[in-house]
């Protein structure tokens, strides 16, 4: 669980960084789905940024998303990555299926140490977007910024099975295990931009939306 602290150092470094690009930001806490306190940011008069820091059950985040596209907002929303509730890595529970041969067998080490183990509110996101964006908090290792991931689903490979066999299972994409592929930091003063928050000096902000992941 995202402790208060995190949640309140996510939304200072956010509301710092938008500021910083002359966004006027107004932070909010409130009930827009029933059940859920969240967490988002006003930019201007029609931007709204949500800080993806709990759980979202069942369909409550696209409700939310419905609920602020109904308003007219440029919708952003930034994940929390602490490896836990989001950004998990699914490689120490599926390297066997590599090891033994099984239907991971054709990924390398390298590929499976980037594999991610999807909430729903990460599929949802990665539909919508085809990259996820997350607040990276301090740590031993790393630094403190926005990271944007490019993801592609996992697909299994059944060619292990004998095909002689009456339930041999036809090859397919994984609905949860996903691959980041790219991977951009940037520490920089953000803006917001159809989705994105792109930064003004980075090698994030020097690219176009259409161009960051190809």
């Amino acid at each position: 669980m995202v402790s208060k602290k995190q949640k309140k150092d996510m939304k200072d470094y956010l509301v710092t960084k938008l500021s910083n690009s002359g966004h006027a930001v107004k932070p909010v806490s409130r009930e827009i789905v029933s059940g859920i306190t969240s967490n988002y940011l006003l930019i201007d008069e029609e931007g709204l940024v949500l800080l993806v820091d709990q759980a979202y059950p069942r369909d409550s985040l696209n409700s939310f998303y419905q609920e602020t596209r109904k308003r007219g907002h440029n919708f952003g929303a930034v994940l929390f990555k602490d490896g836990e509730l989001f950004f998990r890595n699914a490689a120490d529970k599926n390297y066997f299926k590599k090891d033994k041969y099984l239907s991971l067998k054709k990924y390398s080490n390298e590929e499976m140490h980037r594999m991610i183990l999807f909430r729903p509110e990460e599929i949802f996101l990665n539909e919508k977007r085809s990259h996820l964006q997350y607040y990276q908090p301090s740590s031993a290792n790393l630094n403190e910024c926005l990271t944007i991931f490019n993801f592609q689903s996992v697909r299994f490979d059944y060619s292990h099975i004998d095909e002689s066999g009456r339930f041999k299972p036809s090859d397919k994409e994984s609905k949860r295990l996903y691959i980041w592929n790219d991977r951009k930091e940037n520490a920089d003063s953000l803006r917001l931009e159809k989705w994105v928050l792109f930064g003004n000096t980075s090698e994030i902000g020097k690219q176009r939306q259409s161009d960051l992941f190809r």
